[in-house]
């Protein structure tokens, strides 16, 4: 028991090391800019913007491309739940689809939407489609088990809400409303 206990500490440490070394890594582009380890991500990514003064619309660039750098040392030390077998992270639904070429510099809506043009679907194939691609990219990024609450956490925080749910049900909630919210921003 006491060994088991003494190995799951030093794996937590051992990946919140790891998950340190990759923020300071990210941080090290803000030269003099200095990492401190012992504050959260978010306490160092606000001390940075507010030294920089940057403004609403950079502070989420930037956030975001953060929570890319997280998102991808994350993915690679993910359990058996996420795929492996992908060489690139993201874009596994579009490699199905000979002569089409993801672009891994757009989001998957703007890919999806390329491909259906592509392939001159109609509206009910592009609705099931893009169902399909939906799921398969979402399990690509958080797995398949959507029984467990930390992965719909992990979610919610990278859409920037702070303090999730404490609940499944109502992480999948924030996540319609997100989806939704995106959906009318792409058609409007």
């Amino acid at each position: 028991m006491f060994l088991e206990s003494a190995a799951s500490a030093t794996t937590a440490n051992d990946s919140n090391a790891q998950n340190n070394g990759q923020n300071a890594i990210w941080f090290q582009k803000f030269a003099p800019f200095i990492y401190d380890t012992s504050a959260s991500t978010r306490s160092n990514f606000e001390r940075l913007a507010s030294k920089r003064n940057w403004g609403d619309k950079l502070r989420r660039k930037q956030w975001t491309s953060l929570q890319v750098v997280l998102a991808a040392s994350n993915h690679a030390d993910a359990n058996d739940d996420a795929h492996t077998d992908t060489p690139n992270q993201g874009g596994a639904w579009f490699q199905q689809f000979e002569n089409f070429v993801h672009d891994p510099t757009v989001g998957i809506r703007s890919n999806f939407e390329r491909l259906a043009a592509q392939r001159s679907w109609g509206n009910r194939l592009k609705q099931r489609r893009w169902a399909e691609c939906q799921e398969e990219e979402f399990g690509y990024a958080y797995g398949t088990n959507t029984t467990k609450l930390e992965i719909w956490q992990r979610l919610c925080r990278e859409v920037h809400i702070s303090d999730p749910p404490d609940s499944i049900t109502q992480c999948r909630q924030v996540r319609r409303v997100v989806s939704d919210t995106k959906s009318a921003a792409n058609r409007g």
